[in-house]
Order: structure tokens, then C-alpha cells, then sequence
């Protein structure tokens, strides 16, 4: 009996393997001006959908989880490259070169903290972001 609960055991640990290496880390977008310039392109796309008679909370809701969806959809997850983007973003005047830069204050058209409210960005990303635009 202990045996064949062992061997269950086994058998589900090697089923369950597999599973787990395919689980990945969350992708980051690969920052260049051209990724960010056709991720702002499909976002403008998707906004042409917006019926703009909504009310103005739920018409902030949509644009902001359209920015998330947009991005899940290329295979990119968006808190990951919110992180990304306030981390290794460029910090002297060179900004306006800077895809992050670009990224980020395309994004934050409506500001972080609706993005934490929303639950589509975490608190800790979120005072990356504050700190890195603080100026």
C-alpha cells in the first residue's frame, strides 16, 4: 500500500516537471525606438474601438487596460516592462533618445497611480516609475 502511494507520488511529480519548465519568467518588451514606435501604432489602433461617450471613469478604465491588453498580446507582459523601462531607463539629458523614456511617458498618458488602482501595475513598479520621472 505504501508502495503504490510512493509510486503515485512519483508518477505525479513527473507529470507535474514539465509543466514547470515551460513556466517562464514575465518578458519584458525589448526596448529600440521601432519596437516602441509600433507598440504606440497598435495602441492607436485600439483606440479607434473606444466608444469615446462613455462615461469618463470608464473611458480612463478602458484606455489604461488597453495599454496592458495591447502589450499582453505582442507576448509581453506589462508590469515587467514597466519595471524594465523605470530601472535601466536613461537618467541624464538624453532623455527624448531614450526608448524607455519614451515608453514610459507614452503610457502614463493618465497617471500611475490609476494603472495600481486598477490592479494592472504594482505598487512597487509603480514608485520605480514616480522616482524615475520625478525630476
Amino acid at each position: 500500500m505504501r508502495l503504490r502511494r510512493t509510486a503515485a507520488g512519483l508518477i505525479l511529480l513527473v507529470l507535474l516537471l514539465p509543466g514547470l519548465a515551460l513556466a517562464e519568467e514575465a518578458r519584458h518588451l525589448p526596448f529600440n525606438k521601432q519596437t516602441v514606435y509600433n507598440y504606440f501604432r497598435k495602441v492607436e489602433e485600439a483606440k479607434r474601438t473606444v466608444p469615446v461617450e462613455l462615461k469618463p471613469e470608464d473611458y480612463k478604465r478602458r484606455i489604461c487596460q488597453l495599454y496592458v491588453d495591447v502589450l499582453k498580446q505582442t507576448g509581453y507582459d506589462f508590469n515587467a516592462t514597466v519595471q524594465n523601462a523605470a530601472q535601466y531607463g536613461e537618467r541624464s539629458g538624453r532623455r527624448l533618445d531614450d526608448p524607455r523614456f519614451l515608453f514610459l511617458v507614452g503610457v502614463f498618458q493618465y497617471p500611475p497611480d490609476a494603472f495600481v488602482q486598477l490592479g494592472l501595475l504594482s505598487k512597487p513598479v509603480r514608485d520605480a516609475v514616480m522616482a524615475y520621472l520625478a525630476p
